[in-house]
């Protein structure tokens, strides 16, 4: 599916089930994604899925933070530690979250 496509509900299904399938999620953040519908859907997704999420800092110079996602400099020990990472610990940290996220001003779950 091409970027300029709009979002619809196959698109959402299809990222649903791989997100079911998934450990875990590894979001690109920049200063994008404080705007990006379509991240923000995934990462609510993942957390109502009880999925780990990291965030990975998409450039050098870009260090925007979604709130309640650790986000990182992208290293191979910060992939390996989050695949390796329990998920017992990534549910203790979304029970102490809340359900509530902010993304851009915006209550997004």
């Amino acid at each position: 599916m091409s970027v300029k496509e709009p979002y619809n509900s196959n698109w959402k299904e299809h990222v649903l089930t791989r997100i079911r399938r998934s450990d875990g999620v590894i979001a690109l953040v920049s200063k994008n994604s404080l705007t990006s519908s379509g991240q923000q859907w995934e990462i609510e997704c993942s957390r109502k899925e009880k999925k780990k999420v990291l965030g990975i800092w998409a450039y050098k110079n870009d260090r925007t933070n979604l709130p309640g996602v650790n986000t990182v400099v992208w290293t191979w020990d910060a992939i390996k530690n989050f695949i390796d990472s329990p998920r017992r610990l990534f549910s203790q940290q979304t029970a102490a979250l809340g359900t509530i996220l902010k993304i851009g001003g915006k209550v997004i779950a």
